[in-house]
């Protein structure tokens, strides 16, 4: 059967880390005792980040909005840094969701602008975040030699104040990335060489981060979809994976997790199965908008009754894919599924 990949070899593993252009100019004043200022901006960050959670992602994005702060004295440099910081890890989940794009140079611009009052900052974990969210500028604008070196003082920093959890998060995305690179490049072999790894780093963040746990039991799980075709130990991963993330109700990628597991029961030939858990990844991505999996579900049960020799059904699923890639730009979904119908007519 063939298959779309899935969004974690799509697109960069940015899951906790990314970037967006803060639209307007700030004046800082100089870094001051404000407490209850301080708080005021600590507690947007935290409301923000809840509303991601459940992927309200304007009401994320308009809580941190650097612009209904300007005219306030007491705004410095460390409050428009960690206000940036949120727009950038909001605007790259909008981005995975909805297929969009920002513009890489003016983000590091931006970052760079920053960099300044960063250095000067009295946390350490916020200046970590922030020198790994430049480190994630800079690979995108493919200057890797600042991008590891901007990486490893992110790393210094959160171990020097014991912040274990955004280690957790810095490693399952740096061991996803060399995944990712291999499944890119076709070496499949490597990738089986990834499996102790992965199983060090599950040890590791199930003390940490269930964040980054489910991340790694996730990705653990496709090497053996992908590459051992153990079915079952893949399934367990990915339903752990699955429970880790309602657990945590981290809503945007949950869909994707459905997903998975009905891709796993279609290549165990378990059809029915398969259908019904595309349908619930359907029903979670159209409540978000989650534009992939919006598709990805139609077209897959429209191959489903394809390679079942049921053209009727299949030509109807394909029929649905092509108009929900339409409504939502979405190119390739749009080539993907008027290959199969050419081929169904044809």
């Amino acid at each position: 059967m063939t298959r779309s990949k899935s969004i974690g070899h799509i697109l960069l593993p940015i899951f906790f880390f990314v970037l967006i252009f803060s639209q307007g100019e700030v004046c800082l004043a100089q870094p001051e005792q404000t407490t209850v200022y301080d708080n005021e901006i600590s507690n947007a960050v935290l409301l923000s980040e809840k509303a991601l959670f459940e992927a309200k992602l304007e009401e994320a994005k308009q809580l941190v909005t650097s612009s209904r702060y300007n005219n306030d004295s007491r705004f410095t440099s460390k409050h428009r840094i960690q206000l940036v910081l949120q727009q950038m890890r909001v605007e790259g989940i909008t981005n995975i969701l909805y297929m969009q794009r920002s513009d890489v140079a003016r983000n590091l611009n931006l970052l760079l602008e920053l960099l300044p009052h960063a250095e000067k900052l009295e946390s350490k974990s916020l200046q970590g975040n922030f020198y790994l969210t430049l480190s994630s500028a800079y690979r995108s604008n493919r200057n890797l030699e600042m991008s590891m070196a901007y990486e490893k003082k992110a790393l210094d920093l959160f171990n020097s104040v014991n912040d274990f959890e955004s280690v957790a998060k810095m490693r399952a995305n740096l061991i996803s990335r060399r995944h990712n690179s291999l499944f890119a490049e076709g070496h499949k072999d490597e990738i089986l060489l990834l499996i102790p790894r992965y199983q060090e780093e599950i040890k590791y963040a199930e003390s940490y981060s269930k964040y980054a746990l489910a991340y790694n039991t996730r990705h653990l799980a496709q090497i053996h979809r992908r590459q051992t075709l153990n079915y079952s130990e893949s399934l367990r991963l990915f339903n752990q994976s699955l429970r880790l993330r309602q657990e945590i109700a981290f809503k945007p990628f949950i869909p994707a997790s459905y997903s998975s597991l009905a891709d796993v029961y279609t290549a165990m030939g378990e059809y029915i199965k398969a259908i019904e858990t595309y349908e619930k990844t359907l029903e979670l991505a159209l409540e978000i908008g989650f534009v992939r999996y919006e598709f990805y579900p139609l077209y897959q049960i429209g191959t489903i009754y394809l390679n079942n020799e049921d053209k009727v059904q299949a030509l109807e699923f394909f029929q649905k894919a092509l108009e929900s890639a339409s409504s939502n730009n979405y190119q390739g979904g749009i080539d993907q599924a008027r290959r199969k119908i050419d081929e169904i007519n044809n």
